[in-house]
């Protein structure tokens, strides 16, 4: 399996099941801040909010092996980084990079080749949560929809799910189990459709987004020190996402900004230099 990474963990939740994870192995990636991470198939990939680099890798077991650099996009300025902040990819493996201040670049499968890039307005949502967001929480996970939509979580005031699609279009929610089979094609810029707001209590904050293997939308919490499961579906109809399960990080795990799934392994990596373990694989959720 690789992995892929891109550069740049309290309270149980109050209704959800709870419980805590333990850590088989710790790992570093050669990467300054890791701030995304998907399971690409037979690899991961990882980006980091400082550089614009992307990571690859496999495991071999609890090992991290096979690691390769990838630089298919400009330098990050020196002051501002990357802001990269979300990584997932499409029905046809290629990867799709979202940064804070919206950006949304799609990679090919290799990470060599730009092949789009859009915006995602985030002024947009503001009139869907009866208020204005902050410029510093905005995008921290990503899922790719169907019909060039986008699934991106709000860090935070307020938490919440967001979709954004072409302007005109309608919202068309998360059904678990989904399987794409398309490629992520959207255009130049993206509005938001629908907000499914996340209560504080069950997380006060939200710092990535996946699916995991059982269909499910999963998401990692830093305030809240743990990985969170979703109910399986979100319908246009509803205002909330409602979380299931929330499983405790291990305390040696701070800043976790990275969640992918090694079969039923979690797979966590936390925006820490590269010098220091910045990936843990933790024991099977039951």
């Amino acid at each position: 399996m690789i992995v892929i990474a891109c550069g740049a963990c309290g309270a149980d939740a109050s209704d959800a099941g709870s419980a805590s994870q333990d850590s088989t192995s710790t790992e570093t990636l050669p990467l300054h801040e890791v701030s995304g991470l998907v399971n690409a198939g037979d690899h991961f990939v990882a980006i980091g909010d400082r550089t614009t680099r992307v990571i690859t890798f496999r495991l071999d077991g609890d090992k991290v092996v096979g690691v390769e650099k990838h630089d298919p996009l400009p330098r990050a300025s020196s002051e501002t980084g990357s802001q990269f902040e979300a990584v997932t990819i499409d029905g046809k493996g290629h990867v799709v990079v979202l940064s804070e201040t919206g950006k949304v670049i799609v990679l090919d499968s290799k990470c060599e080749t730009v092949l789009s890039k859009s915006s995602m307005d985030w002024q947009s949502v503001n009139s869907l949560v009866d208020g204005r967001i902050e410029v510093n929480s905005l995008g921290e996970g990503a899922v790719v929809l169907s019909k060039d939509h986008l699934l991106v979580a709000l860090e935070k005031h307020p938490t919440a799910l967001v979709e954004f699609g072409p302007s005109g279009s309608d919202p068309i929610g998360f059904i678990a189990g989904t399987k794409l089979t398309a490629s992520f094609s959207p255009p130049e810029d993206l509005v938001a459709l629908h907000v499914w707001k996340v209560d504080d209590n069950d997380a006060p904050d939200i710092s990535e987004l996946t699916v995991g293997p059982d269909g499910a939308l999963w998401a990692l919490t830093q305030q809240g020190n743990g990985i969170l499961r979703f109910e399986r579906n979100l319908h246009p109809t509803e205002e909330k996402a409602s979380v299931k399960d929330h499983h405790d990080l291990p305390d040696k795990i701070k800043g976790a900004e990275g969640l992918a799934f090694d079969g039923m392994n979690p797979v966590v990596a936390r925006d820490r230099s590269a010098e220091s373990k910045n990936v843990f694989i933790l024991d099977p959720i039951q």
